[in-house]
């Protein structure tokens, strides 16, 4: 007992032992374990200064940069030089130094009674030259260091020039620069790639345009747009091919337009037997036309290849089915349009959000007075044929949110409001569409007024929504 009893005390007093000794503060040991490595009083190469140790930042200076800088780089002399190195480490809170004295040993001649001292030199001019790997503006390219001459060949001079002249595009793009280092005999060369970030596109200031919808929700806020937004300036559809070129201007090359349904970038001075002004919202569902104001609404009117669009005809929009030749093939990295014969059509990914906001706008826009005899409606199905009616308006809710509003669509809606004086309210206020219509699995009732019913039928029957699943509207 005696034994166990002496065994449970030893025990008790190695825990005790362990737990007051003092914890090594990690900061302290990281200041402790700074240094530098070779004879400090003997220094002949370049030194080695960490720039970090045990994951805390450590920077340094010279007391004599003309002989060791601040990167360690060494410049002999022609007599021996004192000076000191000067280490500050940091926890990112608080800092502590360091003091390092140095002796470099002066300098030798080589046999031909040349400087040693090229190479070195050239390592300095090298260390030099940091570039961001991001840029928004022109990058100061440095042309010497001291005695060194740099010479800069950019391989995409429209990104960046070979003066670090910087024009940002719609897109992020990498550059190469090639550095060319020369002195005397000596050559080195060194290669930077910097990403030159896209363009943000500032939309028009627009303040106060959509007063008038402050605090309304649904059939309110629908109503509300509608009186902003209507009674816009009107052009011709002959005019249209002209405006259109400025509406879907490449952003890439101010020389070409984007073909909507394939994303091909084609000349604005190019053949016009190989595109046309597609409406978006058929003429057939509603029976306008080539007239204004919905015939000739920029909001809806795109440019598109010619046998994309008589394969659209006048569909509605859904997902499935076959793949869509286009004549002029399709856009870089661009996805496709797909058709099911006789019942619906499915534009490429990348326009879906733009198409499901154009019909949405027009819902808003036409409700059967100006330019428009009918009230143009969305429902929750396909096979519309020739009535007021275009789906599928949950396949369009699922696009609004998977496609959102891009730097595109808002320049285009910024150049139509300075010609039609209206806008798209959908791309300036994405969350409107919820308010009105809900989302792609919880529909909400609409409002309709159209002008195909009775007088005493639009009184009665204000009211109208589509059950998902159901193929026919269901009045309540």
């Amino acid at each position: 007992m005696k034994k166990v009893f002496i065994f449970f005390i030893s025990i008790l007093t190695i825990f005790l032992f362990v737990g007051c000794v003092e914890k090594e503060d990690p900061f302290e040991k990281a200041y402790n374990e700074l240094s530098i490595e070779g004879d400090l009083n003997s220094v002949v190469e370049n030194l080695e200064l960490p720039k970090a140790v045990l994951g805390y930042q450590v920077s340094w200076q010279s007391s004599n940069t003309k002989v060791v800088t601040e990167l360690g780089y060494v410049f002999r002399q022609e007599v021996d030089i004192n000076l000191t190195l000067y280490a500050y480490i940091t926890d990112g809170v608080k800092t502590r130094s360091k003091e390092f004295k140095i002796t470099v040993i002066h300098k030798e001649k080589d046999s031909n009674g040349e400087d040693n001292q090229d190479e070195a030199l050239m390592a300095e001019a090298i260390a030099s030259i940091s570039l961001p790997p991001e840029v928004v503006s022109d990058l100061d390219l440095a042309t010497s260091y001291q005695e060194v001459v740099i010479s800069w060949q950019s391989d995409n001079e429209d990104v960046i020039t070979n003066q670090g002249v910087v024009t940002r595009g719609s897109t992020d793009k990498t550059v190469t620069l090639t550095a060319t280092f020369t002195y005397k005999t000596l050559e080195e060369i060194k290669t930077y790639q910097v990403k030159v970030l896209k363009e943000e596109y500032v939309p028009d200031d627009y303040a106060g345009y959509y007063e008038a919808a402050s605090g309304k929700t649904g059939r309110e806020l629908k109503l509300a747009l509608h009186s902003i937004i209507s009674g816009h300036t009107t052009y011709s559809y002959s005019s249209l091919r002209t405006y259109l070129r400025e509406t879907d201007e490449d952003p890439n090359n101010p020389d070409n337009m984007i073909l909507m349904y394939t994303g091909v970038s084609y000349p604005k001075n190019g053949s016009t037997k190989a595109w046309n002004r597609e409406h978006t919202w058929p003429k057939s569902h509603g029976g306008f036309g080539n007239s204004p104001s919905a015939g000739t609404d920029m909001h809806h009117l795109r440019p598109t290849v010619v046998n994309v669009n008589s394969d659209r005809g006048n569909l509605d929009f859904d997902e499935g089915g076959v793949k869509v030749e286009s004549a002029l093939g399709y856009g870089e990295g661009s996805s496709f349009c797909y058709r099911v014969t006789g019942v619906s059509f499915e534009p490429r990914d990348e326009v879906k959000g733009d198409i499901a906001r154009m019909m949405f706008y027009m819902a808003t826009r036409y409700d059967g007075g100006d330019g428009c005899s009918t009230d143009l409606e969305l429902n929750d199905k396909v096979g519309n044929g020739s009535t007021p009616y275009l789906g599928k308006l949950s396949t369009l809710l699922k696009w609004h949110e998977q496609d959102p509003v891009d730097d595109f669509e808002r320049k285009r809606n910024d150049v139509i409001y300075s010609y039609q004086e209206n806008r798209n309210p959908f791309v300036d206020h994405p969350e409107f569409v919820y308010s009105i219509w809900g989302t792609k699995d919880n529909l909400k009732p609409l409002f309709k007024s159209n002008s195909d019913y009775s007088f005493i039928y639009t009184l009665l029957k204000p009211i109208y929504y589509i059950e998902e699943g159901e193929k026919d509207e269901k009045i309540i």
